[in-house]
């Protein structure tokens, strides 16, 4: 309840409003490009919505018809409002907290990270995360490459903030994850 509690007090202070998770089939412009991640298919879709707030359509892309992390995957996220880079990086941080990581020097070294390649967002940003278990995780935006984080382990903690069973965020899991 306290881990719960504190992510959504992350986004409040991140967001200035509280919190609910609304089913719902972004309009994504160009879908996943094949030359970001080829032979990829739409697996589901959510949005996210704080206190009917629209923040972002999400979109899970994999090879395979049913997500894990031993294949490659893509999430898309499309934005409805605007966001600093360094703002996604400290709640991103927060919600691998929430979700057990506990080694602050590795947090540290991604905050720093993500710093570096997380772009402040604004209404129709869309930034598509790339998980290989071979190359680690790139970073587009739109279809340009941004960043990479070679760290295998990032792309696990990173991505488990909307995969996980144990995310903040159950309701968009079920729909990326077509449950």
């Amino acid at each position: 309840m306290l881990k719960t509690l504190s992510s959504f007090l992350v986004l409040f202070l991140f967001l200035s409003a509280g919190s609910s998770l609304i089913q719902a089939e972004p309009n994504l412009k160009n879908n996943i490009s094949q030359k970001i991640l080829p032979g990829a298919q739409k697996l589901g879709s959510g949005r996210l919505t704080y206190l009917g707030w629209s923040v972002y359509d999400a979109t899970l892309y994999s090879k395979n018809k049913k997500f894990s992390f031993k294949h490659p995957f893509a999430l898309t996220l499309s934005y409805h409002m605007p966001a600093k880079g360094n703002d996604i990086a400290k709640i991103t941080i927060q919600e691998m907290r929430n979700l057990g990581l506990k080694d602050e020097l590795r947090l540290a070294t991604w905050y720093r990270q993500m710093q570096a390649i997380f772009p402040n967002v604004q209404k129709g940003t869309e930034l598509t995360g790339v998980y290989s278990p071979e190359k680690g995780t790139q970073f587009f935006l739109k279809q340009k490459l941004i960043g990479t984080i070679k760290d295998k382990q990032f792309g696990k903690w990173f991505f488990k903030i909307w995969l996980s069973e144990k995310t903040s965020f159950k309701s968009l899991r079920l729909q990326l994850l077509g449950l």
